[in-house]
């Protein structure tokens, strides 16, 4: 995994370790292991942090350089969708 595109995304998504290791449904200190190099995902975790950031496994793993500004966009508004409706059936 290229831990440098996994921080840059994050980071440009705005999102703590610990939102998008709930987001995927694993521990905070897998995440930053994760993101330092110390450990390596298993096939089923990189397709969810993908499907998280909305960008392919060849840029979690270097193959790709570049990450659509667009999808990060998508992905916030998705959130504040999100948030309105549990607003509003709350």
């Amino acid at each position: 995994m290229n831990t440098d595109n996994l921080k840059a995304i994050r980071k440009k998504s705005g999102k703590t370790q610990k939102e998008v290791a709930e987001g995927i449904g694993i521990g905070q200190g897998t995440y930053k292991n994760y993101e330092t190099g110390a450990r390596e995902p298993n096939n089923a975790t990189l397709v969810a942090i993908a499907n998280y950031f909305d960008v392919t496994t060849d840029y979690l793993l270097g193959r790709e350089q570049t990450v659509s500004t667009e999808s990060l966009k998508l992905n916030k508004i998705k959130e504040h969708i999100n948030a309105i409706n549990d607003i509003l059936n709350d």
